[in-house]
């Protein structure tokens, strides 16, 4: 896909913003998007496996001192060895380590569960309990921030998903 702004490079930032209630996704090039901004918008933008790695290293040089090693047993790579390759060897890497691994990630994200994209052939009570999820999370955002005609508009759009679910 190419850049939004450039219509030249291959765009490698994508930004998805709620607009009127309505998602609105924007696809830049590293250039464009530090030209508009985004690169100090979003500092971890560029770093986020050195700052996931940087994390996940603090909890190996604290395994090192186990005298039992755990591997992964399809790769055979200890939790150290994918830190120090920075990446993981294997998919089943990520079930072997799991414990090592939330931490850090719930760390980055903030979320202990997934709040991305809904499959588009999910059923429609998926659909409108992730849209429910989303609008709560936006009403408090706009609380925080005391933005009370918003936070109106919010809280009656999930009113009125509520009684459509129940009804």
């Amino acid at each position: 896909m190419l850049c939004r702004h450039c219509s030249k490079n291959e765009a490698t930032t994508h930004i998805r913003s709620i607009i009127g209630g309505e998602a609105v996704e924007t696809h830049l090039c590293a250039d464009c998007a530090a030209v508009m901004g985004y690169a100090e918008a979003f500092p971890l933008f560029a770093g986020l496996s050195d700052l996931m790695f940087a994390a996940l290293r603090n909890d190996a040089a604290v395994s090192t001192l186990s005298s039992k090693v755990v591997r992964c047993e399809t790769c055979a790579s200890s939790f150290e060895d994918i830190v120090r390759m920075r990446v993981a060897a294997c998919p089943d890497c990520y079930r072997v380590f799991y414990d090592k691994f939330l931490p850090t990630l719930q760390n980055i994200h903030g979320k202990t569960h997934h709040v991305g994209k809904v499959a588009g052939g999910a059923h429609e009570d998926v659909k409108r309990e992730h849209r429910l999820y989303l609008l709560r999370e936006q009403l408090n955002l706009a609380i925080d921030e005391r933005n009370f005609e918003l936070a109106a508009q919010l809280r009656d759009e999930i009113k009125e998903l509520e009684a459509r679910g129940n009804g």
